[in-house]
């Protein structure tokens, strides 16, 4: 078996389309040889592949699977580098080298005050309170007095993220290129409403002796027609509507109702995710620790295809991104921490020898 068909190998497994066979031989690897510390270099790897060699194939234990949902950089590598060592006596991959590199993105923010005052929010701090008529960062640093009723929005931009918590104690967690719109107060209404534009992390405040539902508006801002609003009372929940025709919210605790116009909302346990699209309204099981990785500071995919994962490296790192030549059709699966410079993600893609990639700059081009 050569490098290609090793390769092909692994991509087959991910998808479930191995045969018997071929999933004992490469589960049997797993189960073996997953290391607690992993160690990539040559000596390491012809060590893996002589024992593998000795030892294969193994078929009563139990099986695993072969990497968890969302792995490591280094644990990907790993095991394509010993995988294809071990089927052909190849040469263990070279990380490519780049001679430029962009920096991840940082805290930082612009907060639009009632009276059209715009404040460039500190990059040192990590998020802002509002609190009655002060705004303040999270450390109790007041920023301005705002004695106007009306709506704050608070915007991130692309390579941005940024915290806040609203006048009734709820969480926002803003990712990359987001804006959030909401009242100065929520005191005297029926409801808490915002409006979210780019993704979200919530963490909605019960509130005590009354039932005021926190409602989420989505698209109807933007005028796209892709208009939902997601209804909830007090639970942990992310919204994505970075792409209009696919509006996704997952539910990781409590419940939600999600609610299109003039159709019957639908109801979200633990787990689901509902996606908006071509004016209807699907429910479906995730993986929510995949859906909210940017949250917990990872750049995490799972059997993505590239646009797919450079349109996410565009929003976190701010870059702009060329194709060139024909697109390859592999999918890739990875986690990488959101505080690493691109290159460790482009590494990561590149392991697998089905992509390239080329830095000028904010440039990245992408390339077979």
């Amino acid at each position: 078996m050569n490098n290609e068909e090793a390769k092909q190998l692994l991509i087959k497994y991910n998808a479930g389309l191995c045969t018997a066979s071929e999933k004992a031989l490469l589960e049997n690897w797993y189960l073996n040889y997953n290391e607690h510390e992993i160690d990539v270099s040559p000596e390491r790897i012809e060590e893996i592949g002589k024992q593998i060699y000795d030892e294969l194939p193994i078929h009563d234990k139990k099986r695993t699977k072969l990497w968890p949902r969302v792995i490591s950089t280094a644990a990907l590598l790993a095991l394509t580098v010993a995988t294809w060592h071990f089927f052909n006596k190849a040469e263990p991959i070279k990380p490519p080298i780049y001679t430029q590199d962009i920096s991840p993105g940082s805290n930082k923010a612009i907060l639009t005050l009632v009276d059209g005052r715009k404040i460039d929010l500190n990059g040192a701090k990590t998020g802002v309170a509002i609190q009655g008529n002060t705004i303040s960062y999270l450390d109790g640093i007041v920023i301005d007095q705002e004695d106007k009723e009306g709506m704050q929005i608070l915007t991130t931009p692309k390579g941005g993220q940024y915290h806040i918590i609203l006048p009734d104690g709820t969480k926002v967690w803003l990712n990359a290129a987001s804006s959030l719109t909401y009242p100065v107060s929520f005191n005297g209404k029926k409801e808490r409403r915002v409006i979210l534009s780019g993704e979200a992390y919530f963490e909605v405040e019960k509130m005590k002796g009354t039932k005021m539902p926190f409602i989420v508006a989505t698209g109807s801002v933007l005028g796209s027609g892709q208009r939902q609003e997601v209804e909830v009372l007090g639970t942990h929940f992310n919204i994505n509507t970075y792409n209009q025709a696919s509006l996704k919210t997952t539910l990781l605790e409590g419940s939600v109702k999600v609610s299109i116009p003039n159709r019957v909302g639908l109801k979200l346990k633990p787990g689901d995710q509902s996606v908006f699209s071509n004016q209807q309204l699907q429910v479906r099981e995730i993986d929510t620790d995949l859906e909210i990785a940017w949250k917990n500071g990872k750049t995490a995919f799972e059997s993505a295809d590239i646009q797919s994962v450079m349109s996410m490296l565009a929003l976190w790192y701010d870059i702009e991104v060329k194709y060139e030549g024909k697109l390859t059709d592999a999918r890739f699966s990875g986690s990488v921490s959101r505080s690493k410079n691109i290159s460790a993600v482009l590494k990561l893609l590149e392991s697998t020898r089905d992509v390239h990639f080329k830095i000028n700059g904010k440039e990245i081009t992408v390339m077979n």
